[in-house]
């Protein structure tokens, strides 16, 4: 490994003390950071916590470099500052990461960040510790200040989207984080809007914000919520989405979740009365399953819909879609088959059960 270079290191549940800047006093009463505590974060604090957040994709990279390149200045509360961090891989590539960050005391981390243990970054001595920006509802509330504050620039940010507003007024603006794993950050907005911050930096409109809003527009796919606005940085190198917001999708639960209940009851009800040497041939699915499988074409008709909206071609013969965009959906889109792993898991389920033959007759008909 190169020197100066760094290896990817397992979370740990309480965050780090950070020793170096002990007996600074920092809570929002800094105008700017002291860069010894900066420096102490690049080095000794930040690369363990990108390791361990889901929203990194360089976590099987060796990260040669990471540097703090740009406060983003807003209407933030004092204790918060908006970085844009710069990684550096052994092989020379580079990529940009946003990273809200906030210093907060101790009654505010019990009263005010939410998410924890996970947002929590580093102990700042023996008072302060170093979070996650997004998990206070003062920081959230700033965002949407910004985002709702059309044909305006603050800091490089600049919004776009008409109605915000108007949407923000009748849907509400009270926000929750969403402490789930994914690649971005999710805020709740009210009952009905959801706000998507992306955590890495992309040149250009991304292609999420651009598919969504196409298609919504367009009208050639009706099965899409509508985008009220969304917030790009302007840099030297360009512009950046680094924020939309969109309706909230209703929904009683996850889908991936829904489709293991749905094989996990109809596999019972299969073993029930089930014994060595019985026939099962002519069995019909249980209805558990009868449901996964209709849940299942539609969710097939519904793709290709979208595939067909995606090729959809305009007044002017010109695609919905830039070549970048498409390419990136069809990436995206590769998956395998449903019924590929659904038979392959029941199976495995099926030879888990004790007492029960690995020979399945009824197997070969799934």
């Amino acid at each position: 490994m190169a020197p100066g270079s760094f290896q990817t290191r397992p979370r740990m549940t309480d965050p780090p003390e950070t020793d170096a800047i002990k007996g600074i006093d920092l809570a929002g009463r800094l105008a700017d950071w002291p860069k010894m505590l900066v420096t102490h974060l690049e080095t000794q604090v930040l690369p363990e916590y990108f390791f361990a957040s889901r929203w990194f994709g360089g976590k099987r990279r060796t990260l040669q470099q990471l540097r703090v390149i740009r406060a983003v200045p807003g209407p933030w509360p004092g204790e918060v500052r908006l970085f844009i961090a710069e990684v550096t891989y052994a092989d020379s590539e580079r990529e940009e990461y946003l990273l809200p960050l906030a210093v907060v005391s101790k009654v505010q981390l019990d009263h005010e960040v939410e998410g924890k243990p996970a947002t929590m970054v580093s102990k700042l001595g023996p008072d302060d510790v170093l979070v996650d920006a997004l998990t206070l509802p003062a920081f959230r509330a700033a965002l949407l200040a910004v985002l709702s504050g059309a044909d305006t620039m603050v800091g490089g940010l600049k919004p776009a989207g008409e109605g915000l507003a108007a949407a923000l007024e009748e849907y509400g603006s009270a926000t929750r984080f969403m402490s789930v794993e994914q690649s971005n950050a999710s805020v709740a907005v009210g009952p009905r809007l959801w706000l998507k911050v992306y955590r890495k930096l992309e040149r250009g409109q991304h292609v999420e914000v651009e598919v969504m809003k196409h298609l919504h527009c367009s009208g050639a796919f009706a099965h899409i919520p509508p985008v009220h606005g969304s917030l790009s940085l302007s840099t030297g190198q360009g512009e950046s989405t680094v924020a939309v917001l969109m309706e909230r999708v209703g929904h009683v639960g996850d889908g991936w979740a829904s489709a293991l209940n749905c094989l996990a009851k109809g596999f019972d009800e299969l073993m029930v009365g089930d014994f060595p040497g019985s026939a099962a041939v002519g069995r019909e699915f249980p209805a558990p399953m009868q449901r996964f499988l209709a849940r299942a074409r539609q969710l097939g008709r519904r793709t290709g819909e979208l595939h067909g909206a995606l090729a959809f071609r305009g007044a002017k013969g010109g695609p919905l879609l830039q070549n970048r965009g498409r390419q990136k959906m069809r990436n995206n889109c590769s998956r395998q088959p449903v019924m590929q792993w659904s038979g392959s898991w029941l199976a495995f389920k099926l030879k888990r059960r004790q007492g029960h033959p690995s020979g399945l007759p009824w197997q070969a008909g799934f």
